[in-house]
């Protein structure tokens, strides 16, 4: 797969699933908002806003601060076709790539995977990339 991103973005361990994730976005918004509606019960949504703070402080760290703000100018331009939920769904798939570059490992995963690993780990990555693994699902067709 091609990932047609920034330098800055092209060289993180995670690259090709944060260009993944950017097409999937694009291509598919409707879907990304829908996934992200559907991970949005109150336990998750409690797990999420931690978790989403917890790798805000790590995505922020030195090396990472340009690769992040590359990847709000990406999730920018897409911004138009993808509006509100879609857009804050890719957006914490986006921080948990960047933030660990070890959770490319948890997209492989189904979404009861996925939520069965955060219940077992408190894995915050996985409540970020809960919208990507449901999405990518979809697209597979499972």
């Amino acid at each position: 797969m091609s990932t047609d991103l920034q330098p800055s973005l092209a060289v993180l361990p995670n690259a090709v699933h944060i260009a993944r994730v950017l097409a999937s976005l694009k291509a598919n918004p409707k879907a990304w908002a829908t996934s992200r509606a559907d991970a949005r019960d109150t336990a998750w949504a409690t797990a999420r806003g931690a978790a989403w703070t917890a790798t805000w402080a790590d995505a922020r760290d030195a090396a990472r601060d340009t690769a992040w703000a590359t990847a709000l100018d990406a999730l920018a331009a897409t911004r138009n076709a993808a509006r509100g939920t879609a857009w804050g769904a890719a957006g914490g798939a986006l921080l948990a790539l960047i933030a660990w570059d070890d959770s490319a490992r948890l997209l492989s995963l189904t979404p009861d995977q996925l939520q069965a690993h955060h219940m077992v780990t408190e894995d915050p990555a996985a409540v970020l990339l809960m919208p990507a693994v449901t999405v990518f699902a979809q697209e597979k067709g499972d």
